[in-house]
């Protein structure tokens, strides 16, 4: 299965008639747009230029317990946060253990330079370029959205 995440401002719209979730009055559901920034804004990695990204479920798991993310991302029973669909509010508590994951992985690489390609299988690669998106998008959200959110659906 896929998790997509979707990281920025949280919106709420309509649900159309035939859509599953309903409350009494008019059903609702949360979103975040995928919005894209031009190149020179935004990191140089191979999720490219945009706050949405897709993953398998274990291997979000598997990067969150390796960089030392996993509590903002899951409970003590290990079930995503928000729930599925659901949202996650960024706060700066989050930008600052994203922020310190990030620190703590380049003191230990201090020379690793990030490419725009990621070696096939290179779990390196893959938690330098996933923890600079995901340091970026924190970021940017809680500078520039009124309701700064990940989206987890």
């Amino acid at each position: 299965m896929t998790l997509n995440i979707h990281i920025g401002n949280l919106d709420i719209e309509p649900l159309d008639e035939g859509d599953a979730l309903h409350l009494d009055s008019t059903p609702v559901r949360f979103i975040v747009l995928e919005i894209s920034l031009p190149k020179s804004e935004t990191l140089h990695t191979p999720l490219g230029p945009s706050n949405h990204a897709d993953f398998g479920y274990s291997r979000w798991r598997e990067f969150c317990e390796r960089v030392g993310i996993k509590e903002v991302f899951y409970d003590e029973e290990g079930s995503l946060h928000g729930n599925l669909p659901g949202a996650l509010w960024l706060t700066p508590l989050v930008a600052e253990t994203i922020s310190g994951a990030l620190e703590v992985l380049c003191g230990k690489y201090p020379d690793y330079k990030l490419m725009d390609v990621v070696t096939e299988g290179s779990v390196l690669d893959e938690n330098f370029h996933l923890l600079h998106w995901l340091d970026f998008w924190v970021t940017w959200s809680l500078k520039n959205c009124e309701r700064p959110a990940i989206y987890l659906s």
